[in-house]
C-alpha cells in the first residue's frame, strides 16, 4: 500500500539521519518523493526530491542527483 510505504520511508529517513547514514537517507528520500508524487502530493514530492538531490550532491553522487532533476522541478 502506498500510504504504508510513505510511513516506512519517512521512518527510514529519520533513522538514517540519526545514525549518520546520509546515503541511505538520500536514497529513501528519492523513493519517498516518488511515492508522494503517486499520492498526488506534488509540492511535497518536489521538496523531498530537492532535499534528496542536495544530499546526493554533497556525497558526490552526481549521477544520482541528476536522476532527481525532473521530480525536483
Amino acid at each position: 500500500e502506498v500510504g504504508e510505504a510513505e510511513k516506512l520511508l519517512r521512518d527510514v529517513i529519520g533513522r538514517a539521519k540519526s545514525l549518520g547514514r546520509p546515503h541511505l537517507a538520500a536514497t529513501a528520500g528519492r523513493e519517498l518523493a516518488g511515492v508522494l508524487q503517486r499520492l498526488g502530493q506534488s509540492d511535497e514530492a518536489r521538496q523531498v526530491a530537492r532535499t534528496a538531490r542536495q544530499h546526493f550532491e554533497q556525497l558526490g553522487a552526481l549521477a544520482e542527483a541528476r536522476k532527481l532533476d525532473e521530480l525536483a522541478g
